[in-house]
């Protein structure tokens, strides 16, 4: 009897420190800031995408490696109080597999992420691994396509189907905006038939393209807008197939591209000079409509 109580003794002990050792026994880790998200480890990522205004660039990262490092450097990211009064134009987009994002604001020069959030390992990261390396540009575009028909529109219902020569103006615009125009870094957004045709009017009309055949891309859609404390999941991978494209100017001469696939339209903007090969905007409209 002596015996078994000592060997049971030595039994609850044995288990005492296999728990303690296991982290069973202690303190429960507070879960990281991807964690609190939803996003448990890497393996949920599709890709990761970082825009950096200050510094310039669109960065795609997709291989395991460097998609496990971001990871761990923002799940690890340091709770802080008060409110960031800083600007942080920058911005990292974590892509699920399943279509969803992450999104965190940060700049080279603070390192916050969100209100309540800080990593200066992540921005440093950045500095020193992304930023300078050129494999990570992001090269997704618009795949190449052709336009079967141009039309002026001046209002939702009313349309001017155009001859061939105004065509080519269109097709050349057409090509110049959406070949400048990234479907993973500018920012897209869910538009409508009368919104998009309110712009148009007959002192300023759109023209709409529709294409040969329909273009397949990814895009990503939304807007982050207030950046909520643990990061914005306002944006969404979509599949794009697009049959036809819009153009049109508003009434801040800035020009607007718009995509239309399935019953849905998608518009971006924000195109400057550098975008439009040292042309500006006001430039490409006015040899857009002839003037």
């Amino acid at each position: 009897m002596i015996r078994h109580g000592v060997v049971l003794a030595w039994l609850i002990i044995l288990v005492g420190v296999l728990i303690t050792n296991s982290g069973c026994g202690g303190k429960p880790k507070n879960p990281g800031l991807l964690e609190q998200n939803g996003i448990k480890d890497a393996g949920g990522l599709a890709f990761v995408m970082v825009e950096m205004a200050e510094g310039g660039g669109s960065y795609r990262i997709t291989d395991n490696p460097t998609l496990s490092r971001i990871y761990q450097l923002l799940n690890d990211a340091k709770h802080v109080s008060g409110i960031s009064t800083y600007v942080r134009p920058d911005m990292v987009t974590l892509v699920r597999r399943n279509g969803r994002t992450l999104s965190f604001a940060f700049s080279l020069f603070n390192p916050a992420l969100t209100w309540h959030y800080s990593s200066p390992a992540f921005v440093e990261f950045v500095k020193t691994e992304i930023a300078k390396s050129s494999k990570y540009l992001d090269q997704a575009r618009l795949p190449g396509f052709t336009i079967g028909q141009a039309v002026e529109i001046e209002s939702s219902t009313t349309r001017t189907i155009l001859p061939s020569m105004k065509a080519q103006r269109v097709q050349q615009a057409i090509s110049l905006l959406s070949s400048a125009y990234r479907p993973l870094g500018w920012t897209t957004k869910t538009g409508n038939w009368n919104t998009i045709a309110g712009y148009c009017t007959a002192g300023r009309p759109g023209f709409e393209v529709v294409l040969s055949k329909p273009v397949h891309f990814e895009a990503l859609i939304g807007w982050t807008g207030p950046e909520p404390p643990n990061g914005s999941d306002a944006l969404v991978l979509v599949g794009l197939t697009v049959d036809k494209m819009l153009i049109c100017e508003g009434a801040d001469q800035e020009l607007s591209l718009a995509f239309h696939s399935g019953n849905s339209w998608f518009v971006t903007s924000g195109f400057s000079p550098k975008d439009l090969q040292g042309r500006t905007p006001t430039s490409v409209y006015s040899s857009l409509a002839g003037r």
